[in-house]
């Protein structure tokens, strides 16, 4: 389900030189995984915009990257995507016209989470097939479960899975609830977590990077679309995606 985040910016003239749009909402749709970095961010590209005194809405809309996909591809308005993999994007720009190329916003790596005290005592992978435990992942086609799945093709495990879900947040919401004993989530998210989780780290040998993108779509505001793509992107985005767990761009 999607939640809207509605919010009022002053917008003008983007960092990169654009000149923005004034009329109608900045329609933003992101990847539940950047849930609370995309809060901060839009906040930032508010107080960067203010000084030059136009004020225009900002529409937040998070969700899974699947679901947000099949939103847009029925027709849902919208004037930034970001995805939390390249798989999605590109499923996007082959239907949605797009201001310009999608670009990187983030990256992270899958990590290992339990509940707080970690008390099934999980102490690596392997323990994902273990059918005594309670075991959760993102649903296939979901960019966390697909990452989750590359994992363990590498590392040889065949997880006994108890649930999926839909999207990131679920899959973490049933960690601090102590309702699983270990799930397969993005490092970026323990960040968020405050300290109601535990982690482990997944050898590097078998990890893989999780690469979110970002682009500004053909929408009803493509220049304030495109202000808000060079404001993530820029030193200032950059710091607030890193304060949140995540590793700068490629």
């Amino acid at each position: 389900m999607i939640v809207g985040l509605a919010m009022t910016s002053a917008c003008g003239s983007d960092p990169g030189g654009t000149t923005a749009d004034e009329t109608g909402p900045l329609r933003i749709l992101a990847a539940a995984s950047l849930t609370d970095a995309m809060t901060d961010l839009v906040e930032g590209f508010e107080q960067q915009m203010r000084s030059d005194g136009s004020d225009v809405n900002v529409e937040l809309n998070i969700a899974g990257s699947a679901t947000l996909r099949e939103q847009l591809l029925a027709g849902a308005p919208a004037d930034v995507f970001a995805s939390a993999n390249s798989n999605i994007m590109a499923e996007v720009a082959a239907t949605i016209a797009l201001e310009g190329e999608p670009v990187p916003l983030a990256s992270t790596s899958m990590i290992l989470a339990m509940p707080a005290g970690n008390p099934a005592g999980i102490t690596g992978l392997a323990d994902l097939a273990n059918d005594e435990l309670l075991i959760g992942l993102c649903s296939p086609g979901v960019p966390c479960g697909d990452f989750a799945t590359e994992v363990l093709t590498k590392s040889g495990v065949e997880p006994e899975v108890d649930t999926f879900e839909d999207d990131v947040r679920s899959l973490l919401t049933r960690i601090t609830a102590d309702e699983l004993d270990a799930a397969i989530v993005y490092s970026s998210d323990i960040a968020s977590s405050d300290g109601r989780v535990d982690s482990l780290a997944i050898p590097e040998a078998v990890n893989v990077k999780a690469e979110s993108q970002i682009a500004a779509l053909a929408g009803s505001n493509p220049n304030l679309a495109r202000a808000f793509v060079n404001y993530v992107t820029s030193a200032d985005g950059q710091a607030v995606l890193i304060n949140h767990g995540f590793d700068p761009a490629s």
